[in-house]
């Protein structure tokens, strides 16, 4: 019975979410459009407000990272990066098996 409340809990809790994750996930769309027409702002912008609406994402913040760099934000943009990937463990794994040096086996 507490296992079934539990889970009803944690379905209602994702239904009553759904239209800020959407919203999110607009935003990021638009800050994206934004970057291909080159308005880097308006997609800063746009970033910006999907973290605040929800800052567990990581996506704003793999987002912004770019953006600073290429503004002259260097250490924004370190910092963003690193939100990014403490926030998504994937692209941690990902990035830290993209840039470690594999031993070649030697026979």
């Amino acid at each position: 019975m507490i296992a079934l409340t539990a889970a009803c809990l944690a379905a209602s809790a994702t239904i009553d979410r759904y239209p800020i994750l959407r919203r999110v996930s607009a935003l990021i769309q638009k800050g994206e459009d934004s970057l291909a027409h080159g308005d880097r702002v308006q997609a800063l912008s746009d970033f910006r407000e999907a973290e605040r609406l929800e800052p567990a994402d990581y996506r704003p913040h793999s987002q912004q990272s770019p953006i600073y760099s290429a503004l002259g934000g260097a250490r924004q943009a370190k910092e963003e990066n690193a939100w990014a990937l403490r926030l998504n463990a994937d692209i941690r794994g990902n990035v830290e098996g993209a840039f470690t040096p594999r031993k070649r086996l030697v026979k």
